[in-house]
């Protein structure tokens, strides 16, 4: 039998033995203080042994997300990982089964009354979820590639910011973002949550660009890049108006040919894909899926389905 437990800050480092013999490497401590800690998140583990060994583990990042033009404390479902030890995990009420149906099963609140939750899951482990009634897929992310480009007299300039001038333009950014995927479900961008998964992240180093106009100098977005190698560059997330964003890749793309790179790629969800596929040289399917809570309401999975903007910016681990 393995019970249920969730590790508080100063048990967070139970999990690094986990870590290390699901995916063979360790994973910094500090790298779990930015998730959980300080009530960012909760870690949930399940121990089947007098010595309190962690064989499953499932943990949650709280995020604020807009869903129907209001705020909601949704729950991001990340770090699902079971050791070899722990068997059966597509029997019905498994261990990993219970495990993730009870944080499921807490989620509601005021501030989530719809018990909101996304993740990322690959393709393998969503079949395993669904399977097991825990997961409700809604979503697929995809990549949009882009082959670098000179600049022209026409496309917007960007160039690199440090930490402060970004900040400074990050909440009008958010403000216009907003209005522009009102119909459609995002995740906030303000400069706390920028400030957050950008500046304060623990071990992966972003670049941020500032996109502007080239005749009257209008600030057109912020976009959030790192190296991804073999010649090719991540736009992990953006910052701009809906209409606003082919002006972004092509000012990135720009950027990236100045700065010798080849491909620039974008992951983003499927209706934003299509929609922004024109833009790109080529668009290609991930391994990554979108679940959903499968005990949120019918109506309100239907309204999430195909309709939630996430990019790599969202995740937790790129």
């Amino acid at each position: 039998m393995i019970d249920p437990l969730r590790l508080d800050d100063a048990d967070l480092a139970r999990t690094i033995p986990l870590f290390k013999a699901v995916f063979g490497h360790e994973v910094p401590k500090a790298l779990l203080e930015w998730k959980y800690s300080k009530g960012m998140g909760e870690s949930w583990g399940g121990s089947g042994d007098c010595n309190g060994e962690l064989l499953l583990h499932c943990g949650l990042i709280y995020r604020q997300v807009v869903f129907e033009g209001e705020l909601h404390r949704a729950a991001q479902l990340v770090d699902l990982m079971a050791h070899r030890k722990s068997s059966g995990l597509s029997r019905a009420q498994s261990p990993f089964f219970v495990l993730i149906k009870l944080i499921l099963s807490r989620l509601q609140a005021p501030e989530n009354p719809y018990c909101l939750a996304f993740g990322f899951p690959s393709e393998r482990a969503m079949r395993l979820g669904e399977h097991l009634g825990v997961f409700r897929s809604i979503d697929s992310l995809f990549d949009l590639v882009f082959e670098t480009k000179d600049a022209s007299w026409h496309v917007p300039k960007c160039h690199e910011v440090d930490a402060a001038e970004a900040l400074s333009t990050v909440d009008e950014l958010w403000s216009r973002m907003r209005r522009g995927f009102r119909d459609c479900s995002i995740g906030s961008r303000d400069a706390g949550y920028f400030s957050h998964r950008f500046l304060s992240h623990p071990s992966k180093p972003y670049r941020l660009l500032l996109v502007k106009g080239r005749l009257f100098g209008r600030i057109a977005g912020l976009a959030v890049v790192r190296d991804h190698g073999e010649g090719n560059l991540a736009l992990i997330d953006l910052l701009s108006s809906f209409n606003d964003i082919p002006d972004i890749f092509r000012a990135v793309q720009s950027w990236s040919r100045l700065n010798s790179y080849r491909n620039l790629i974008f992951s983003v969800t499927s209706r934003f894909a299509r929609e922004f596929e024109p833009c790109a040289t080529e668009m290609r399917s991930t391994e990554f899926r979108i679940m959903a809570n499968p005990f949120t309401d019918a109506s309100v999975l239907s309204r999430l389905e195909n309709n939630w903007w996430l990019t790599s910016g969202d995740t937790d681990y790129r």
